[in-house]
């Protein structure tokens, strides 16, 4: 696809269904489209990025990815230990993978405290890792993925965070839950579907020109 027609097509679209009815995706079809998303998340790292996070990876962003089996064991944890009533476990449940994006506050020095330039540091750790994010939506729009990004709630609790191996000084930025074209066939569609209540809102009031007298 264009990359315009990519963006344009790029939608939000919550993907739900009981825990109970959960269905782990079939090999073939993980083991095709693991490679899509492995890659799509290897071209989404080419985002802009200004300060360098850590000399091994310099990155101020982290992806964690969680394929079929390890969505069901998260999703259990969810709904049984942590004994979620809200519609987190239930987007776990319809997912076919899912990627936890999280990003690395800059800290101040022991003994020191926060300051403006602390602050415009990590303004620009998350706004770079949220071209990320976006970079990774659109890939998977263009291999046809469905895809939802929400911020993840209790996915980036200390406790979930412990359970997932997550280090502890990272913060989710957000939980984008991956559907692969073929679970939405038929036989696997047994999900409810809730469109985006912005997109047809949208408009371009937001772009300002300037004049200078």
């Amino acid at each position: 696809m264009m990359l315009e027609t990519v963006m344009r097509a790029r939608r939000t679209e919550k993907v739900m269904c009981d825990v109970s009815e959960r269905r782990e995706v079939p090999p073939e079809i993980e083991s095709r489209n693991k490679v899509l998303v492995l890659e799509s998340l290897e071209a989404a790292g080419w985002a802009p990025f200004h300060y360098p996070r850590r000399k091994e990876i310099l990155e101020p962003w982290r992806a964690h990815i969680l394929w079929s089996k390890e969505v069901t064991r998260v999703t259990d944890f969810l709904s049984t230990e942590l004994k979620l009533q809200n519609k987190l476990p239930r987007l776990c449940a319809a997912c076919s993978a899912l990627v936890l994006a999280t990003w690395i506050p800059q800290e101040p020095n022991e003994g020191a405290s926060r300051n403006n330039a602390l602050d415009a540091m990590n303004a620009e750790h998350l706004a770079a890792a949220s071209a990320m994010v976006q970079n990774l939506l659109l890939m998977l729009t263009a291999h046809e993925m469905g895809n939802y990004w929400s911020s993840g709630g209790d996915l980036g609790s200390a406790t979930a965070f412990e359970f997932l191996g997550i280090p502890a000084d990272e913060r989710l930025l957000g939980a984008i839950f991956v559907e692969y074209p073929e679970m939405k066939a038929a036989k696997f569609d047994n999900k409810d579907r809730q469109p985006g209540k912005l997109r047809e809102k949208r408009g371009t009031g937001w772009i300002k020109e300037v004049v200078i007298d």
